[in-house]
């Protein structure tokens, strides 16, 4: 604050104070080098100024954006500012090659379909509102007003060309309290793999099938029978219960979807089209959700075969190194057709291994020989109790152990 005191007595007259707005769509980023997904907008120089900005290192796009109505007041209602903004759902579906730049920015710097289809999907969307002069541009560390934090409450009105939302306090928003977080029962009170994502909080699940060996459902189910990448797949249509997978640029997260709705390949994105689809890669948010995520290791194979020598016992092949341990007792899957194939399932104990195999004494390997499907894996038979949940997943976790 120091700074900026020192910055507004040494200032020129001419030096004009810049409205600067950041806008956080979390699990949505904007670009590959970007976890965040902050969109940083402003409204604009005076005509003939830069369409784009560089403040505290991050790029501002210009975008007809007003913000009105904020008060300081020691009694009374908490204000609730107004955020006039250009309609940014509209204008995507329209837009041309004259468009807006800050529309622009957010439809060409975004590896995803637009993360929301209405002004409706923005409620609770974090909004940083900060002021500097003009002259802090591309400076290091440059001075600011103190920035306030708000949330979007509702959306007060909206037309082809403007939407216009009600901002909250942190402290304001219908349905929070203080303190935020409760504690009930058995239930996690983590945002799945928020803390991967971006959401904050301590669940650290990931959300890759290199990380996870797979997909689980909210029974702890192991996912299976994916059909490929909803982008991949064209010529034909889905039936009820078929499922695929998303991808998004940057973060490489993949989530999993079940048709609901019959409806033609690649004619709607599971992101967007809500109706048609329903996610099933979620937690069931108890302690055994938790226990199967992080205290099992489970891990996809590629091949399995008869042992070099030895048709007695099975040789399994992964792509990258695993963390088995000779005498280790695993469980190991395969699936053909969505049907769990029994032909290897049963406990199994591990006799030899390499960087990227292990060898388990068993003979009912010819079954398994001819299998095509690709899920496939290996899971150990016993929860590793030497691994904590994540803290404060559950009251007092380790006791858990």
């Amino acid at each position: 604050m120091t700074d900026v005191i020192d910055t507004v007595q040494l200032n020129e007259i001419a030096d004009p104070i810049l409205e600067l707005f950041d806008i956080t769509l979390p699990g949505h980023p904007k670009s590959a080098n970007d976890t965040t997904g902050t969109f940083h907008l402003f409204p604009g120089l005076e005509q003939g100024g830069n369409a784009t900005v560089t403040f505290d290192g991050n790029d501002y796009f210009s975008i007809p954006i007003q913000i009105t109505g904020q008060e300081v007041a020691s009694s009374g209602a908490i204000a609730r500012p107004t955020l006039a903004i250009a309609n940014i759902p509209a204008l995507t579906k329209t837009a041309d090659s004259s468009e807006i730049v800050g529309v622009q920015a957010i439809r060409n710097n975004s590896g995803l379909t637009l993360p929301f289809e209405t002004n409706d999907d923005l409620i609770g969307t974090k909004i940083v509102y900060r002021r500097a002069f003009e002259s802090a541009l591309d400076t290091t560390n440059p001075p600011e007003f103190p920035s306030q934090t708000y949330f979007i409450d509702r959306v007060a009105s909206e037309n082809n060309i403007v939407a216009t939302f009600e901002l909250a306090s942190p402290m304001d928003i219908e349905g929070i309290t203080i303190p935020a977080r409760r504690i009930i029962g058995k239930y996690c009170s983590w945002q799945y793999q928020g803390k991967a994502l971006g959401f904050g909080g301590g669940c650290s699940w990931n959300f890759t099938a290199a990380d996870q060996g797979g997909y689980i459902d909210k029974d702890n189910n192991r996912i299976t029978g994916i059909l490929g990448n909803w982008a991949s797949t064209s010529g034909g249509t889905y039936s009820v219960n078929d499922k695929v997978f998303t991808e998004e640029t940057g973060t490489n997260q993949r989530q999993i979807w079940q048709t609901i709705i019959p409806h033609a390949h690649g004619a709607k994105d599971p992101r967007i089209f809500g109706r048609y689809w329903k996610r099933i890669d979620v937690c069931g948010k108890v302690l055994d959700s938790c226990k199967i995520r992080f205290q099992k290791y489970i891990k996809n194979f590629t091949a399995v075969a008869s042992a070099s020598g030895d048709t007695t016992k099975t040789t399994i092949t992964f792509v990258n190194a695993h963390q088995f341990q000779v005498g280790d007792e695993v469980i190991i899957y395969v699936t053909q057709n969505d049907n769990l194939r029994t032909a290897l399932s049963g406990t199994k104990t591990i006799s030899a291994i390499t960087t990227n195999t292990i060898t388990i004494d068993s003979t009912d390997i010819s079954a398994a020989n001819s299998l095509s499907s690709a899920d496939k894996w290996v899971e150990d038979a016993d929860f590793n109790k030497q691994r904590h949940l994540p803290f404060g997943g559950f009251p007092g976790s380790k006791q858990f152990r």
